[in-house]
């Protein structure tokens, strides 16, 4: 039997989950079986693309003779799925796609640097002095009684104690904890301040050090900023990232789904989407990220629990912009996917770790830039000189009409239901990797399929849906020059 294991992961922040004494990284971790239908089928590797012939002028539009809208409407042998498609069909204005070799590489000692400039205007940077035993463990006082009245807020507003990954903690003994802590913390705290280097390997230890790696505090304007650098991969683990964190948050950004809640999130945010794109933009010009562009963004919450009807919390509310790779004109396709699930067979020894895909967003709210987060970034080199062939658009639609309730088979259980709504096609570039190779992959051509997934269950109190409607969903992945499908999540 095989087991798919996935890892999502977002954002470093201050966790209230956790009684707001330490910093943590929201990871999501899920164990399952793979469907019963095997479609994900390699047909060739990346270097045996086969290519256009040197005389051949046709455009990228020209070889697929995509049309500018893909109808189509669908379900599967037991009625159980159905798919309906009212697309825009997206198609890079390019000449053509040439394959890209891509290798991860570590953050150097510049990023860091030009990353302190740009954000933080390289405000000295500082951490606690944590000692062992600490009844406080580190904080002063004020920030202890800070902790205290959001919770008695919080508390107030009825409900359950909730945080992103955490279980329900009741406010009573969460409380009593910070007034204990009150007790016994200081007025002020140690602190030591830091040179900024990336530590090396006889460096690396306690505080959070790590070798080639940094984490530290900056003040600017007041507002204290978590800097973390993570460039500890191995060959198990191939996570490496660099993230700005304003560390006034009561825990970690999530993105939120759903037209209802958005609406309403919208009146607890009052910066306007335009000066957050305008102000993102101007920062990743800054960082000198020439390869980058705006990909999209969506809005996100601080790790609270938001239901139909209810007003969101001022000041937990923000809006991210995601950032994509640009080459010879041609993006990267952003999807909600983080490639962070890897599989292997029981009982056997192969295992290849997860390889993240490169990710670039900033998200603000009213205080400001609330967080700046840079993953896994690439290393490209030309594979060849030659566009690689591209299969027409029809049949690409039929490739995904035969194969697109496959993938989804083992969704329906018993009398429930499932529905896809598919609203936008769009061409454009993607990583992939061999199986067992999360070392070296290839950018390659593929055609996506977003838009959204309604399950439906009928139980004895009624009538259950399951929406997932993120704008950035894409739930078939097809290789435009063979027609593999393709998995996001594993990245082949």
């Amino acid at each position: 039997m095989k087991k798919i294991w996935g890892i999502k992961q977002r954002l470093r922040q201050i966790s209230s989950a956790s009684l707001i004494i330490c910093l943590v990284t929201a990871v999501f971790a899920g164990c399952q079986e793979t469907p019963e239908v095997e479609i994900v089928k390699q047909k060739k590797s990346a270097g045996e693309a086969e290519t256009l012939p040197e005389d051949s002028n046709l455009t990228i539009a020209e070889q697929v003779q995509a049309p500018d809208t893909y109808t189509a409407s669908f379900k599967d042998g037991t009625g159980q799925i159905q798919v309906r498609a009212d697309a825009r069909v997206v198609v890079p204005d390019a000449e053509g796609f040439r394959l890209k070799k891509v290798e991860t590489r570590d953050f150097t000692q510049e990023d860091l640097d030009k990353v302190r400039e740009v954000l933080t205007g390289n405000a000295q940077l500082w951490n606690k002095v944590y000692k062992e035993n600490d009844p406080a463990r580190g904080y002063t006082k004020s920030e202890i009684e800070e902790m205290i009245v959001e919770l008695e807020k919080a508390e107030a507003g009825g409900g359950a104690y909730k945080s992103f990954g955490t279980e329900d903690m009741p406010y009573e003994e969460s409380l009593d904890e910070l007034r204990a802590m009150y007790e016994a913390a200081p007025e002020t705290c140690e602190t030591e301040l830091l040179d900024g280097k990336l530590a090396t390997a006889a460096e690396a230890g306690g505080g959070g050090a790590q070798a080639g790696g940094i984490s530290a505090t900056a003040t600017v304007d007041g507002k204290d900023y978590g800097i973390f650098l993570d460039n500890h991969r191995t060959e198990d683990w191939k996570w490496i990232q660099l993230q700005v964190i304003r560390m006034d948050l009561s825990s970690n950004y999530m993105p939120v789904y759903g037209e209802s809640l958005i609406d309403e999130l919208k009146m607890g945010l009052k910066i306007s989407v335009e000066d957050i794109e305008k102000q993102s933009d101007e920062i990743v010009t800054k960082l000198g990220f020439t390869e980058m562009q705006r990909a999209g963004g969506e809005y996100f919450t601080v790790g609270v629990e938001i239901q139909p009807g209810e007003a969101a919390p001022v000041g937990e509310v923000g809006y991210g912009v995601h950032y994509t790779r640009v080459t010879e004109g041609i993006p990267v396709t952003y999807t909600s996917a983080d490639g962070g699930t890897s599989e292997h067979d029981e009982g056997q020894a192969d295992y290849s770790p997860a390889w993240p895909y490169e990710g670039l967003y900033l998200i603000y709210d009213d205080g400001g830039l609330a967080s700046f987060y840079w993953g896994d970034p690439y290393k490209l080199e030309d594979i060849s000189e030659e566009y690689v062939f591209l299969l027409p658009f029809s049949e690409i639609e039929k490739i995904f009409e035969e194969m697109m309730t496959a993938k989804y088979a083992f969704l329906p259980e018993g009398d429930s239901h499932t529905e896809f709504e598919i609203k936008e096609v769009r061409l454009g570039y993607m990583r992939i990797k061999e199986k067992n190779n999360s070392d070296v992959g290839t950018l390659v051509p593929v055609w996506d399929f977003f838009g959204s997934r309604v399950m439906i269950r009928q139980t004895e109190a009624g009538e259950i849906r399951d929406v997932a409607d993120g704008p950035y969903n894409s739930w078939f992945t097809i290789n435009a020059m063979d027609g593999t499908v393709i998995d996001r999540d594993f990245g082949y």
